[in-house]
């Protein structure tokens, strides 16, 4: 039972937090490609990209899903050392789907789109993976947020 109970409150960590990544991400976006005014009066005001975002945007992404990656492996760490007897291959399996983004599962046909939502699989991937090898890389911050998750 302890087992079930954990897989729903990772899934809906996975849920919640992918749509509060998709909260911080959508402002930045709308301030990427903001209504520039024209620079001849009577001109149309144009479309224009700003180079900052399109740094600060993908860094964010990859840092947040890095950080979703490290809750859930602590959470499945600290689960299984209340349950020792529990089969970890299981549990480490579950964790593993819930630490990836669940809102960047869509099919994207913009190839630098592809080219984020793999950097940002890799990211939580590589959160999840360090956490497990070496657990005390996790900050307090986040470990509270893990106890949360833990059965």
């Amino acid at each position: 039972m302890s087992f079930i109970w954990f897989a729903i409150k990772v899934y809906l960590f996975d849920v919640l937090y992918t749509f509060a990544i998709g909260l911080t991400i959508v402002p930045l976006a709308m301030g990427a490609v903001a209504l520039q005014p024209a620079s001849i009066p009577g001109a149309e005001s144009t479309h224009r990209k700003s180079p900052v975002l399109d740094v600060v945007i993908p860094v964010l992404m990859v840092a947040l899903c890095s950080t979703q990656g490290l809750i859930v492996a602590a959470a499945v760490k600290l689960s299984l050392m209340a349950h020792p007897d529990a089969w970890w291959p299981l549990w480490y399996m579950v964790g593993f789907g819930a630490a990836l983004p669940a809102g960047l599962s869509t099919k994207h046909d913009d190839t630098r789109t592809q080219a984020l939502q793999l950097l940002c699989y890799l990211g939580a991937t590589s959160g999840y993976v360090i956490t497990c090898l070496w657990p005390t890389v996790v900050p307090e911050s986040l470990l509270r947020v893990s106890l949360f998750l833990a059965v």
